[in-house]
């Protein structure tokens, strides 16, 4: 089953990217989309959703969507961490 899910990065100009993938895909799955799409290294990339994050070195990014809970229609949050810099996130 596919859904569609929104995610806002600093690069999101007052809208959500959208982003349909299929339930019984990984969060590592995602992570790498959004990587591709926004150029940045994947362990740059980190997504919040529903107060937990989610980063390429977490164990629960091999896990399917379905299984941590993220369904469709969720925005998901791009947490960036640059090159021997603090995090930051860009909530908007």
């Amino acid at each position: 089953m596919s859904i569609t899910l929104f995610v806002k990065t600093p690069f999101s100009t007052g809208k959500a990217d959208t982003l349909n993938v299929k339930k019984t895909d990984t969060m590592t799955h995602v992570l790498e989309t959004i990587s591709e799409r926004t150029g940045l290294e994947l362990r740059q990339v980190r997504l919040t959703c529903s107060g937990k994050e989610y980063r390429q070195d977490m164990p629960e990014t091999h896990t399917r969507l379905e299984e941590i809970g993220i369904n469709d229609r969720q925005t998901l949050f791009m947490v960036s961490r640059l090159n021997n810099g603090p995090c930051c996130s860009h909530h908007s």
